[in-house]
């Protein structure tokens, strides 16, 4: 199997040897690349890594440190033309692969041959109470709409390969053909911080290129400690998911409206007392109760209840207040 594994962005020592140590002890041959994307001068990485080179002198392996941060897009816009091999994955760096990953991802290479391919994520084994439940939240179809399919339970995993929408593959290793950014000169958008995949991907999309999801094809990945991390991700998501489509509005997809119409709601709650509408409030909150139940049974841990119920509740009202927010207030970075 020839491709590269580019590694973005370490904010961690920690972080970078979780990932390094999973790719390397895949039971896979190591006759791959590895190029990590140092986010700006950090010493104390560079020098970890300068280290780990000179001990493992029979790896492929380099790193690229630009003169100063940039967003995500940027980042993976700077690796594609230092990929010399057929293949390549984007790995967040703090990832964790499971043995069986890079054979995985090898048969679709050798079945399908597909431009773009990815899977999910589960939460790591050794997560705390609170990080498994926002996982187990993260598959509520009620907290994350369709994008839930991103995201897996260790002991739930089918096998199947399936073509794959834009919203349905994970950002934390998303693999391409290399061809995609060397021959066709496609792109990240770099107005992007978050979300620029699912615009690439929709574009291939819409090209008929060939992408596939595999629910198997999974990473570990550490969750949000905390109600005030969770609310700081809902609240980026939803600005970047409506600055995407204020750059690319053929792609908007009205479920992700749906958040910021649900604040808009229930804002407007006390001039409804007497109202009909008024009582699609105890709907609502039946909804969040029965998913939550829902993702308790399938996650078989009953004791995430109470926190799951609220997570609904902090994730809807934060990411329709993100909503709000980028759909009257237009970022200076945006162009149009």
């Amino acid at each position: 199997m020839n491709f590269t594994a580019v590694i973005l962005a370490p904010k961690s020592i920690i972080d970078l040897k979780q990932t390094l140590q999973s790719l390397l002890s895949s039971n896979l041959n190591k006759n791959f690349s590895i190029i990590v994307m140092v986010n700006g001068p950090d010493a104390t990485i560079e020098t970890y890594l300068k280290q780990f080179m000179k001990e493992r002198s029979q790896l492929n392996l380099v790193f690229d440190v630009g003169p100063a941060p940039v967003n995500q897009s940027e980042l993976k816009n700077r690796a594609t033309p230092l990929v010399k091999t057929p293949y390549l994955v984007f790995l967040k760096s703090g990832v964790e692969l499971p043995e069986h990953y890079l054979n995985r991802a090898n048969q679709i290479i050798q079945a399908h041959q597909p431009e773009a391919f990815g899977g999910t994520d589960i939460t790591h084994p050794e997560a705390k109470l609170f990080e498994k439940v926002v996982g187990a939240v993260f598959t509520s179809k009620m907290a994350k709409g369709p994008q839930s399919i991103k995201h897996g339970i260790a002991h739930n995993m089918k096998t199947t390969t399936t073509e794959a929408k834009e919203f349905e593959l994970h950002p934390d290793h998303l693999w391409f053909k290399t061809e995609v950014f060397q021959k066709y000169k496609m792109s990240f958008d770099n107005r992007l911080d978050v979300g620029a995949h699912k615009i690439l991907l929709a574009q291939l999309v819409e090209n008929k290129r060939k992408i596939y999801f595999i629910q198997d094809l999974f990473v570990y990945n550490h969750r949000f400690s905390g109600f005030v991390e969770v609310i700081k991700y809902c609240y980026q998501s939803a600005r970047f998911q409506i600055y995407s489509y204020r750059i690319f509005p053929k792609y908007i997809n009205p479920m992700y409206l749906m958040p910021t119409v649900l604040l808009l709601y229930c804002l407007s709650l006390p001039l409804m007392q007497e109202s009909a509408w008024f009582n699609l409030i105890y709907v609502y909150l039946i909804l969040v109760f029965f998913y939550s139940i829902l993702i308790c049974l399938r996650s078989q841990k009953m004791i995430y209840l109470p926190t799951a119920f609220m997570l609904h509740l902090f994730m809807h009202m934060t990411y329709g207040f993100g909503g709000l927010i980028s759909l009257f207030k237009r970022p200076k970075f945006l162009k149009f």
